[in-house]
């Protein structure tokens, strides 16, 4: 399965099924910003940072990785 289709089956295709597209499950303008930023480190997700409504509310202190790879 390639990383775009992956994508949709945890973000758009649920906001389409409980008919909340509208304002969640993509990155577009007018909707709300709530998006995971993640990279994988020895196999494992590592999260970066959380941000919601627009708002960063977590952002990772750990050293930079130079293995890790954006997901």
């Amino acid at each position: 399965m390639d990383i775009a289709k992956a994508f949709r089956m945890v973000t758009l295709n649920p906001a389409q099924a409980v008919r909340i597209d509208r304002d969640l499950g993509s990155i577009e303008v007018g909707k709300s910003a709530n998006l995971l930023l993640i990279e994988v480190f020895t196999g494992h997700p590592l999260v970066r940072k959380t941000v919601v409504n627009g708002e960063v509310a977590y952002q990772s202190d750990y050293m930079q990785l130079p293995q890790a790879q954006p997901l």
